[in-house]
């Protein structure tokens, strides 16, 4: 990229593997002339160049997904099978290893924490397995939205990073980045993440946020289709369970669990639009990593509460739709 009214294209720039220049301040039909003949590619027409494809970025791709919460595996599925992916579903990194040694894929979407092998081990696992051949792109799903972790991913070989819950426009957009271009390349750095809902809220501020976010239930519906209902009832089902298991690591002390249960609850959660139950669940997680249950049995009281007015808006919001 060079000044206005500075010349490129001499035999110097080719010399030294300078292909092709842009004049600053960029032009988008000049971006897009550029980069179609850098890439080989057919250059669109002018009036054309602001379209936004429509065919799905993924056709026919191959898609290994490593997620342990069967509620964010029934999400992500519908997400890669409406942009044309084919898809297999392992729950944790030992689960990946053995697929990936059984099978060729074009992408793997790899959760950060699961249980048994969570996604840095296993990543780091695969790159030293693929230190001679193709590697095979890694996109980090993680709830954590800290610097420190996104540099995590990336030193554990991870490619790209997706900031939970994920969303199919910021999907789409990860496997048209790594599913249309060469992967030999170096490390790609992680995007801007997502604010997940209620993230930012404290534990006072938990009464400002919805029970249910209609516009989450209206994205699925379109997503899912008929098949909204069972994720919902495996929602319940699955919320209900660890809700248990926080009770009992609760009386256990045992931060490590109370941790993980919160952790995914949070996560399962927001991916159905119980904004305020995420946010409880956050809280929830922020003790177990800092092992620190001060406060613990009062909120767990609250999350007990919230997920009944949870699962009455749930039904409710069902209910009216099918009418």
């Amino acid at each position: 990229m060079i000044p206005l009214g500075q010349r490129g294209g001499s035999a110097t720039d080719h010399d030294v593997g300078i292909d092709a220049y842009l004049s600053k301040p960029l032009r988008f039909a000049q971006l897009v002339e550029r980069l179609g003949a850098a890439l080989g590619g057919v250059v669109p027409a002018e009036e054309s160049t602001a379209r936004v494809p429509q065919s799905p970025p993924a056709a026919g791709a191959r898609v290994l997904l490593a997620e342990d919460n069967p509620v964010n595996q029934k999400v992500a599925l519908g997400m890669l099978k409406r942009l044309g992916c084919w898809v297999d579903i392992v729950a944790d990194g030992r689960e990946a290893l053995r697929a990936l040694e059984s099978e060729s894929y074009d992408l793997v979407l790899m959760d950060c924490q699961m249980p048994e092998m969570d996604g840095f081990e296993a990543t780091t696992e695969i790159r030293r397995r693929e230190a001679q051949g193709r590697r095979t792109p890694v996109v980090a799903m993680t709830a954590y939205t800290l610097q420190g972790d996104r540099d995590r991913c990336i030193a554990a070989g991870m490619d790209d990073y997706l900031t939970k819950p994920v969303g199919l426009d910021a999907l789409r957009a990860v496997l048209r980045r790594w599913l249309s271009a060469p992967q030999d390349g170096p490390t790609a750095a992680a995007p801007e993440e997502a604010r997940v809902p209620g993230e930012a809220e404290s534990p006072t501020q938990f009464t400002r946020l919805p029970s249910l976010d209609p516009r989450v239930l209206d994205e699925l519906r379109e997503l899912l289709g008929a098949e909204l209902d069972s994720v919902a009832a495996l929602f319940l089902s699955d919320a209900t369970a660890r809700l248990k298991r926080l009770r009992a690591a609760l009386e256990t002390r045992d931060c490590k669990t109370f941790f993980e249960e919160g952790h995914t609850l949070k996560g399962s959660s927001a991916n159905v639009g119980a904004v305020r139950l995420a946010a409880m669940c956050r809280e929830l997680q922020r003790m177990g990593r800092e092992e620190d249950l001060a406060g613990a049995p009062e909120l767990v009281a609250r999350v007990e509460w919230e997920l009944a007015a949870v699962q009455k808006a749930l039904r409710g919001e069902l209910e009216h739709r099918e009418t």
